[in-house]
């Protein structure tokens, strides 16, 4: 946060909030904030005005109540007025300075710390694109988590193999907040731009989506993403290097000090300025704990031009890397530590395990297969293409994936994809052609026009609203589920029959549970699913439970004994919900995940769960 002198105080026209401004000089040292004319922070200033006025909400003196009106409550009126003020004032300075361009060359040396396939992490408080002018500049690639359109990709920064890989967990001056609930990249404020893109209405302060201190989090869901994969990078890395950071935000400290007892091989590198600043820091990051000081180093010069320039910085990194301090004791992670844990960011609409990797499918209407190492984090894209993969299943060293968009047209033209793992050629399992294609939208059209009936999209090698695959077990076949009826897919012949009569509204999830027996979940108007016992050679349906509201996946225990069935679409206090088949007992597994999906079983004892933004582990 830039730092306040005279001009600052001077810049506000009316003396009643200058005489404002100096008055609450006392008030905030007596507050208990670290404040003195010669270190007047921004970020002290805003949250104490923060808390001013919400003290004074508290109370009810804003906004005027009835009755008689009082002096004392007037003035105090007119105080919280003043701090609502200076705060508008205050984001408006600091939108101001960190928007403006600056040189970037002292950052040069940042090119040696990276490597081919190994990005450099850069997390960063701050709101400038600093950091992104010098990527330009130098050439060096940047992934911050938008594609060129300025759309949230999370799952970017896992792809990411070279340059820097950058995580603002604070927002960012050119983010805006789309109506989605995620961040999304604009022009900076004061652009021309800018200013046309909000047809003149509202204000830079409002429309940056931002964290101010001690303010509301309207970042609340990307926030929780950034700082989720924040505390699993230091639970990996080896050296942590803090610039210009005096550790002033307790979640900040409390996880690196957390992963500092996880991970006994991590350092942190402390540069402030000097080496009295530098000292305060260290102190401040210890403050509550002192177990791992003697891990945690200042580094001289403390002023980051010289740091680099002198090659200090680089060398001790080098030291730290090459002999990882092994003196502390190895610590065994906490008690339901990995509950939760973040295994890669990203929207992925579908989840399958393939011996220690597991296969993903995301995007619409570009739809990409990619695979997923868990114990690395590293991701890779398998193949990609126009369509809306919904359903998955991965049999030996081929991946069927069920389609909901032929060529990206969504009109229930679905298709069973193919896929070699190895290779990533992909062909279309039932080898529709374009003819085909033409007759069903021909057909279809006919239908919804009330001049024809309904067409069989299998009578043109294609599916009606595939929505999830599985594969059957000790064979090459799997089962998909259409909208209203489920399909069995032979691998080898390289044909699709149907198994079942087109009885049901909404079919999302197919599980198999043996070679003539699967678990369904049928999902009406998402608000009264059903769970279904299917015996499809005997033909015999039976239900199992009723009014599942927002369900939108299923997996089985590897024992068979019991489902798993999330509960979320569009709620936000989505859960996971454990149904013993035998008893027929439902409890609550997990309660408070963003809108939970597809899963799939880790290990037989861990769940990987596909949640809004990105995919977590919670522990069985």
């Amino acid at each position: 946060m830039p730092e306040m002198g005279e001009q600052f105080y001077q810049g506000f026209a009316l003396p009643s909030l200058r005489e404002f401004l100096h008055s609450v000089e006392s008030d905030i040292v007596n507050a208990g904030y670290r404040w003195s004319p010669d270190d007047r922070n921004i970020e002290v200033l805003l949250k104490f005005l923060q808390s001013t006025y919400e003290s004074l909400s508290g109370e009810h003196v804003m906004p005027f109540q009835e009755g008689h009106v009082e002096e004392e409550s007037t003035l105090r009126q007119v105080r919280a007025r003043s701090s609502a003020i200076v705060a508008h004032e205050l984001k408006k300075f600091i939108l101001a300075k960190v928007t403006q361009r600056v040189e970037t060359d002292y950052l040069s040396s940042l090119s040696e710390f990276v490597s081919p396939g190994h990005p450099l992490d850069i997390f960063t408080l701050n709101y400038d694109a600093v950091v992104e002018q010098f990527s330009k500049a130098a050439g060096v690639p940047c992934t911050d988590g938008f594609d060129k359109r300025g759309r949230w990709h999370p799952e970017s920064y896992f792809l990411a193999r070279e340059g820097i890989r950058l995580w603002k967990l604070h927002g960012s001056a050119d983010w805006v907040l789309d109506p989605s609930g995620w961040p999304r990249q604009s022009q900076a404020p004061g652009t021309w731009r800018r200013h046309l893109r909000s047809e003149h209405t509202a204000s830079a302060t409002a429309e940056a989506a931002l964290v101010w201190p001690a303010a509301e989090k309207q970042l609340a869901n990307a926030q929780l993403l950034l700082h989720s994969a924040f505390r699993r990078i230091l639970t990996e890395c080896h050296v942590l290097i803090a610039i210009g950071y005096r550790f002033a935000d307790d979640h900040i400290r409390a996880a690196i000090l957390d992963a500092m007892e996880i991970n006994q091989k991590l350092a942190v590198l402390v540069l402030c300025g000097s080496r009295k600043s530098s000292d305060e820091a260290k102190s401040e990051l210890l403050r509550t704990s002192h177990s791992c000081e003697s891990r945690v180093e200042v580094v001289e010069p403390g002023y980051v031009p010289a740091a680099f320039a002198s090659g200090a910085l680089r060398l001790t990194v080098s030291r730290l890397s090459a002999q990882p301090n092994i003196s502390m004791p190895q610590r065994q992670r906490p008690s339901g530590s990995r509950q939760n844990e973040i295994l890669c960011l990203g929207d992925f609409s579908a989840v399958a395990s393939a011996g220690e990797n597991l296969i993903l499918t995301a995007g619409n209407p570009r739809t990409r297969l990619l695979r997923l190492n868990p114990s690395t984090g590293q991701l890779n894209v398998l193949q990609s293409w126009r369509g809306w993969a919904r359903g998955l299943a991965v049999v030996g060293n081929q991946a069927v994936v069920a389609d909901c968009a032929r060529g990206g047209w969504k009109a229930g033209w679905g298709l069973p994809w193919l896929v070699d793992l190895e290779t990533g050629t992909t062909t279309n399992l039932l080898d529709s052609s374009l003819l085909n294609f033409g007759q069903a939208a021909y057909k279809t059209a006919r239908y919804r026009s009330g001049l024809g009936a309904a067409a069989d999209f299998l009578d043109y090698g294609m599916l009606s609203w595939p929505t999830s695959a599985d594969p059957v077990p000790a064979g090459k076949t799997v089962l998909t589920t259409e909208a209203r009826r489920v399909i069995v897919l032979d691998l080898h012949r390289r044909t699709a029959q149907p198994i079942s009569n087109a009885q049901f509204f909404n079919l999302a999830v197919v599980r198999c549970v043996s070679a003539e027996r699967c678990i369904l979940l049928e999902h009406v108007l998402r608000r009264e699913g059903v769970l279904w016992d299917f015996d499809y050679r005997a033909n015999r349906l039976t239900p199992i439970l009723a009014g599942i509201q927002n369900a939108t996946g299923l997996v089985l225990s590897p024992d068979g004994t019991e489902a798993l069935i999330s509960q979320g679409d569009d709620a936000p206090n989505g859960k996971i919900w454990r149904l013993d088949l035998r008893r027929k007992t439902t409890t609550v597994l997990q309660g408070g995940l963003h809108r939970p999906g597809a899963m799939c079983v880790l290990n037989n004892s861990e769940l990987a769960v596909a949640t809004a933004g990105a995919l977590i582990r919670i522990t069985l």
